[in-house]
């Protein structure tokens, strides 16, 4: 016969084998609604799922994965040197290790994206039921809102596109540790080994290793459970609580960033991406209306037409309309409100729906347009803008009191049949509400991106074949690192796409050193026969053209000053065209074999033009860069008092002649005071473009230029920049160094 110690163990083996069986269902049915959705039995899984903008992005990461290059080196970037990019406030290095562990064991760039994105829903799904089954709701219930919260409308919009959002698998442990700081008395930390504590701690410390939004987001909650605290008991102890959490985040934070800095040898000019302006928080706010509107791509075409005609009519409608909370959510907030502060506390329940609640409210008078947030933005920085990511906290709540609903109705019922049938109502209730949250419009254009990427596919092994060893590929019409737009039909990332299918083949793309992007700001000022030959000098064997970057005519000349100049080496190019005819690609090798031999000298004599110890970029009072549709023309606009930074990396007095090209938008005759510790001189502007310059004298270390104008500032309906002066063609010329 059994002892009691031998029927306890059998207990906890049971339940242990039952919990992992449950949470193994959560990861199975949180799975099948992405392949159930996206039908991937009947397409090719290796082609990405998007197959444009920030998802090219993720894909060139995968892709120097597989090439063998590192998490901050590119070697088939940045021709004629080794690419590298810039320090990134938002490094996420849990996403990239796991990217950069699934290349060893996976190729093709596509597939290792598309199988990340899937493999963040049973992430998303297991961490949503842990942590609702610690907040004491039913296995069956927990699992409704866990398949609920992992099919969010917000997850599929964000896709590959946006991979590091998909994974917010950390968001309910971040809710939980809200809730707990507010509900637990005497504090998490009363027991050293406090297993919940531990847990906290630890997925606050993966956040830090983690997106920089979300981290942010977290900390700020947290904070708000502490002030809640400090309210309701009088006490300030539950602070101490939110600091340990908030501590294991910076340290994740700050572990990631030692590494990027280790790896990156900040001493060599690290581009960092300009500053997001307050305009950006308005843009980028929470709507509460798009919260409860229907997708306006619903499945039924009612809820369709009623959610389009709002965000059609109405601006800012970016990203926030990815926020929808369905049907669901929709009921999970009305009893949330009702319950946490209408109703009368009677149970346990109700007292945690009263935490959510609150919560809740915060969280929507923080991330709303013209909130709280705008005193961040103000006093702290902008460098986080698109507080409309904090709905997927909100979600959470907003569910979790959704499965509370269930629980609690699931409870009050007694008769066995009225149970029975309940039962089948609870089985029905995640499928409508998948049905309600997903639809046909989330689901990838998979023939035009097959068409697009088979295209690419092939024009990129042809130019592979044709590309000798060690060989070079120059892209044109040449788009800035800094700048985030289009030039005509082409976007800012399309010309990565090309390097996605090529071997071995090194690229004129993906600056990252301030040297390397100021070289090729000055290669867009070019004629042709000289940038021909500066790519001839540089080692680059081939150019490709992306057709959808220029004009027909301007196409037609660019192509005809290609072959001429080449053509007076006696050598006319070869040339190709993609399937889809937007691509043409010349080689170039015998003309720059024979320019090169012609002259031997060329190859120092333009890398010596090159500075690497002389780096600049736009400080406070400077406006992110802006272009013109073709691209051509590119400039900043400038406040009345702004700076530029330069930086002399070497152990010398560097001298350089600053050029640039000023107007106002303003008529008549203004001023500007252009200082530099003790060189400065004082420049009459209109609104008449006209070239200035001045002889610097750069001593070790940095230099800051300062531009001080009485211009007034422009006043442009519906555009709050104070933009007193425009700068262009901004160049520095090097002389000899001095000692």
């Amino acid at each position: 016969m059994a002892t009691n110690e031998q029927l306890d163990r059998n207990r906890l083996r049971h339940g242990g084998i039952r919990q992992v069986a449950y949470y193994f269902l959560v990861a199975i049915l949180s799975l099948l609604i992405p392949v159930l959705l996206y039908r991937l039995w009947e397409v090719n899984i290796r082609v990405p799922f998007a197959y444009e903008k920030d998802a090219i992005g993720w894909g060139t990461i995968v892709k120097n994965f597989i090439d063998g290059g590192s998490f901050y080196s590119y070697p088939n970037y940045g021709a004629p040197f080794t690419g590298e990019i810039g320090f990134q406030p938002n490094f996420n290095a849990l996403l990239l290790l796991l990217l950069w562990g699934m290349t060893r064991f996976a190729s093709g760039y596509g597939l290792i994206l598309n199988s990340a994105f899937l493999l963040s829903f049973p992430l998303v799904g297991v961490a949503a039921a842990f942590v609702l089954n610690r907040f004491g709701v039913s296995r069956m219930t927990s699992l409704i809102g866990a398949l609920l919260y992992t099919a969010l409308p917000y997850h599929f919009y964000r896709g590959i596109m946006h991979l590091n959002l998909s994974f917010y698998y950390l968001i309910p442990f971040a809710c939980w540790a809200a809730y707990e700081i507010i509900q637990t008395k005497g504090g998490l930390r009363k027991r050293l080994w406090n297993p919940t504590y531990v847990i906290l701690c630890l997925a606050f410390l993966l956040l830090g290793l983690s997106d920089l939004y979300y981290s942010f987001f977290a900390c700020i909650l947290i904070f708000a459970a502490a002030v809640w605290v400090a309210f309701h008991e009088k006490t300030p102890s539950k602070f101490i609580d939110m600091a340990i959490l908030v501590f294991f985040c910076l340290l994740g934070l700050l572990i990631s960033t030692i590494a990027w800095y280790v790896l990156l040898k900040p001493d060599s000019g690290i581009a960092i991406s300009d500053s997001r302006s307050l305009t950006d928080l308005e843009v980028y706010g929470l709507k509460i209306s798009t919260l409860f509107l229907p997708d306006a791509h619903h499945r039924l075409s009612f809820l369709a037409d009623f959610a389009k005609k709002y965000v059609d009519s109405t601006p800012n409608n970016y990203e926030s309309a990815w926020a929808t909370l369905g049907i669901a959510g929709v009921c999970g907030f009305i009893y949330m409100i009702y319950a946490g502060f209408i109703r009368k506390i009677r149970d346990e329940y109700d007292q945690k729906l009263r935490i959510f609640a609150a919560l809740s409210v915060f969280i929507l008078l923080f991330a709303v347009n013209a909130g709280f947030n705008i005193f961040v933005g103000l006093l702290v920085s902008t460098a986080v803008r698109c507080y409309n990511r904090f709905s997927v906290f909100l979600a959470f709540f907003i569910l979790a009191a959704f499965c509370i609903l269930l629980t609690k109705v699931e409870a009050a019922i007694k008769h066995i049949a009225a149970r029975r049938v309940f039962a089948v109502v609870l089985c029905a209730i995640p499928i409508l509400g998948v049905l309600d949250q997903t639809n046909d419009s989330m689901i990838p254009k998979y023939k035009e991106i097959s068409q697009e990427y088979f295209s690419d596919q092939a024009f990129g092994l042809s130019i592979s074949e044709r590309t000798p060893q060690d060989g070079a590929v120059f892209f044109l019409p040449i788009i800035s690192t800094t700048y985030y737009g289009s030039i005509l039909d082409m976007d800012a990332y399309d010309n990565y796409k090309l390097y996605l299918h090529t071997q071995n083949v090194r690229w004129s793309i993906g600056y990252g050193r301030l040297y390397m992007r100021q070289w090729m700001d000055t290669l867009t000022h070019m004629p042709t026969d000289s940038l021909l030959s500066t790519l001839a000098a540089t080692g680059f064997t081939g150019i490709v053209i992306d057709t959808n970057g220029y004009t027909e005519e301007s196409l037609a000349t660019v192509v005809q000053e290609i072959q001429k100049e080449t053509g007076d080496y006696g050598v006319a190019p070869s040339s190709i065209s993609s399937q889809d005819s937007r691509y043409i690609f010349f080689d170039i090798s015998e003309y720059a074999k024979n320019y090169c031999e012609a002259n031997p000298d060329a190859s120092s004599d333009v890398l010596q033009q090159i500075n690497k110890d002389v780096t600049y970029s736009f400080g406070e009072g400077a406006y992110s860069e802006e272009s013109s549709a073709d691209g051509m023309l590119r400039w900043r606009w400038l406040q009345d008092q702004s700076e530029i930074n330069i930086v002399n990396n070497s152990d010398e007095v560097v001298t350089t002649t600053l050029q640039m090209t000023l107007y106002t938008y303003t008529p008549g005759d203004h001023s500007v005071f252009i200082s530099c510790e003790a060189n400065s001189a004082v420049w009459n502007v209109n609104q008449n473009a006209e070239q200035y310059s001045i002889t610097l004298k750069l001593v070790p270390g940095k230099n800051t230029i300062r531009l001080t104008t009485d211009a007034p500032a422009a006043e442009i309906e519906n555009d709050p920049r104070e933009m007193s002066l425009n700068i262009s063609n901004f160049e520095l010329i090097f002389n000899t160094p001095e000692s």
